[in-house]
Order: structure tokens, then C-alpha cells, then sequence
């Protein structure tokens, strides 16, 4: 969630009773309905700290779904691989 862009599967899930957490590097303000978190994905302290927050909330996570990522806009020499892995690795879905 960039910002204040939330995802409408966020917003269902939200509409059906679960508690919704979005993180943004930005902003922690994410919608009425979503729990806002400071969170960057590339940076291990911020994921860290972004868990314990919804763990200490919650006391667990029971789905966990990253659309985080960024785009190449053009083919730079050296660039393959290393970025096409990091854009990949940031993508995920996970249930515990």
C-alpha cells in the first residue's frame, strides 16, 4: 500500500471482519478501515519492526500478502539479473 492507495482485496478483507494492516515507507495513514504501518520492505530493521507491532496488536498473523516492489524502466548494462531478482524477492504471499 503506497501512500494512500489501498488495495480493494485489502478493503474486502476489511469489510469481512479481518484486521488489516497496510505498510507505506512514507506515510502510516492508509484508509479508515486498513491499520497503518511505517514500513520499508528493502530494510530488515523496518520489516522487523513492522511484525512486533502487528504481533503485539494481534498476537499473530494469519495472512500475509506483499505487492511491494519496483520497476526497471529501461535495460541498463549490469543490470540484469540483479534487479530482476530483487523485484521478484519483494513480491509474496504467504500464510503462516
Amino acid at each position: 500500500m503506497s501512500g494512500r492507495f489501498v488495495s480493494p482485496s485489502a478493503l474486502r478483507l476489511a469489510d469481512e471482519g479481518w484486521r488489516v494492516f497496510g505498510g507505506s515507507r512514507r506515510d502510516s495513514t492508509v484508509a479508515d478501515r486498513v491499520h497503518g504501518l511505517k514500513l520499508d520492505v528493502t530494510d530488515d530493521e523496518s520489516v522487523a519492526r513492522a511484525v512486533d507491532q502487528v504481533l503485539e496488536a494481534e498476537g499473530r498473523i494469519d495472512l500475509h500478502v506483499n505487492n511491494a516492489g519496483f520497476a526497471l524502466s529501461t535495460v541498463m548494462p549490469g543490470s540484469a539479473g540483479g534487479g530482476t531478482r530483487r523485484t521478484d524477492a519483494s513480491r509474496q504471499l504467504s500464510l503462516p
